[in-house]
């Protein structure tokens, strides 16, 4: 990230789930991080692996998007997130279609359907972003 940090005022890193080693080297990059997770419970045990890496490493956190919201009654509750992750919820994008479309699509929902809740979602998130 060294050669780069002068020519930009902000890089995000985008890296695979979990917390092999791949995360860790990109972890190690940062100044902070956002933690994405889903509202399913074997999902939010490995993202509070991850927030002890990242304490383990001194790398802020500086909160949380959970994602691929459903609404089924297997899913944890968003308040009950909050509590068990102690992180601001910065964004909850529920599951949209479109927003698998555009992966394969190449036009990202904030394009393809900017009203959706999903992309609103995704606007907060950079707003958030960008203030930081």
């Amino acid at each position: 990230m060294e050669p780069l940090q002068p020519s930009y005022r902000l890089i995000l890193v985008d890296s695979s789930p979990g917390i092999g080693a791949e995360v860790i080297s990109a972890m190690k990059s940062c100044d902070e991080i956002i933690v994405v997770t889903n509202p399913e419970i074997p999902t939010v045990a490995a993202t509070l692996k991850t927030f002890l890496l990242a304490e383990k490493h001194k790398v802020q956190v500086s909160g949380v998007v959970v994602n691929m919201v459903r609404g089924e009654s297997s899913e944890l509750p968003i308040r009950d997130l909050r509590k068990a992750l102690g992180w601001p919820i910065i964004a909850v994008v529920p599951e949209d279609k479109k927003v698998r479309e555009g992966a394969s699509t190449g036009v990202p929902v904030a394009v393809s359907d900017p009203k959706s809740p999903a992309a609103l979602e995704f606007k907060k998130l950079s707003e958030f972003i960008a203030k930081r």
